[in-house]
């Protein structure tokens, strides 16, 4: 009998293309796991590596609140890899903490994307910021 791997959804991060906008959304999960994390951060290698440049990214925490500290370091690494391979703009959806707005501007500084990122509530404001028009 073959193995067979079971992951909690509550752990397991979104990772979507919009081609038409060349906008990267991730939604993170209510508890990322480092075993979710890794897969994440391969996907989302994955899928920059074919998108055409310069893209965007919109990245939606609202579901975990607060990125765990013990992944806010490989989070911040994964952010500077995108920025150098040809991310244009960042938008953070995060949920009304104070914290979480703190926490993403701290992350967007070291990562040194703080110029072309934003922080908004909605995933409806965060997508006006990276295209200029109203979410689809």
């Amino acid at each position: 009998m073959g193995s067979v791997t079971v992951t909690d959804p509550t752990s397991e991060f979104v990772v979507r293309i919009h081609t038409r906008e060349n906008i990267l959304e991730v939604v993170y999960p209510q508890a990322p796991t480092r075993a979710s994390f890794e897969r994440y951060d391969r996907a989302v290698r994955d899928a920059v590596s074919r998108m055409p440049k310069p893209y965007r990214c919109l990245t939606d925490v609202r579901a975990v609140g607060l990125v765990p500290a013990e992944l806010q370091g490989a989070a911040q690494a994964l952010t500077q890899w995108a920025s150098a391979q040809g991310l244009e703009r960042l938008a953070r959806v995060i949920n009304s903490s104070t914290l979480a707005g703190m926490q993403a501007q701290r992350a967007f500084r070291s990562a040194g994307v703080q110029a072309s990122a934003g922080v908004f509530h909605s995933r409806e404001e965060a997508w006006e910021h990276l295209v200029g028009t109203p979410a689809r």
